[in-house]
């Protein structure tokens, strides 16, 4: 069974003890994936899609961003985008924060990730 992504980034922030609120910093993460997941296949797609949602590609609203994606993709087409973007954001977060954890968050960590990869 697949956690969702906003569970797993909660764990995550559990995980690192994070003091500030997990709900707005989990929010504002799933954001940028979603844009960054927009932006990447904006890059891929023909300039005829692009023409036909004009202004939207510029909107904040990550539901808006959701259904232009399920529109100009298909299901498994906006699943490898959205992954892609999301091990991007979350790869560059970790290694950001890496040199602050002591060792058993990074192992708590470490053990964690490696349990999201293992099948279920």
């Amino acid at each position: 069974m697949q956690q969702n992504q906003k569970e797993i980034i909660l764990k995550l922030l559990d995980i690192i003890e994070y003091a500030g609120d997990r709900e707005v910093f989990a929010n504002q993460l799933l954001g940028l994936c979603y844009k960054k997941a927009l932006s990447d296949t904006l890059t891929n797609i023909s300039e005829d899609k692009k023409s036909l949602y004009g202004d939207d590609f510029a909107t904040t609203d990550i539901e808006k961003i959701k259904e232009i994606l399920s529109k100009i993709l298909s299901s498994e087409e906006y699943s490898k985008a959205l992954e892609n973007a999301t091990t991007d954001i979350f790869g560059e977060y970790l290694e950001s924060i890496n040199s602050i954890l002591s060792s058993s968050q990074q192992t708590e960590l470490q053990g964690y990730l490696g349990s999201l990869n293992t099948p279920q």
